[in-house]
């Protein structure tokens, strides 16, 4: 009797870390279609004090369809961790030299500064992930 009531709560500990772990994520969209990268380009702090910047990638169509408000061009801001970052501009980097097509991740919660770079569904969309194809 008592190991049963064990494995239960094993069980259900599990199906809770599961939750929570899909749950996280509950917000993040892949394109449907791909897109190519049209340009990369980083842009520097426009006063000249900070080595900070903003990576922006254009895809030549919108790859997925947001509720930012200027998320119309196919230009996104590249957004995360620093080495999520990073992967995204090698991804892009790599695409647009061979021309091969990517596929785009997109947080569409709009909670934060998570899906558009103003905050709910205010300024550029933010581009989360990059997959090459």
């Amino acid at each position: 009797m008592k190991h049963s009531r064990i494995r239960r709560a094993h069980l259900l500990l599990a199906i809770g870390a599961i939750l929570v772990a899909t749950t996280a994520h509950a917000g993040m969209v892949w394109s449907s279609g791909t897109v190519t990268v049209a340009k990369v380009d980083f842009e520097t702090d426009p006063t000249g004090t900070t080595a900070d910047g903003t990576l922006w990638l254009t895809f030549n169509t919108v790859p997925v369809s947001t509720q930012c408000s200027d998320g119309g061009a196919g230009q996104w801001i590249v957004g995360g961790t620093v080495d999520s970052v990073k992967s995204i501009l090698s991804s892009a980097t790599s695409a647009k030299l061979s021309g091969n097509s990517v596929k785009v991740l997109y947080n569409n919660s709009y909670s934060g500064y998570e899906s558009c770079s103003g905050g709910g569904k205010s300024g550029t969309p933010i581009l989360r992930g990059l997959e090459l194809q």
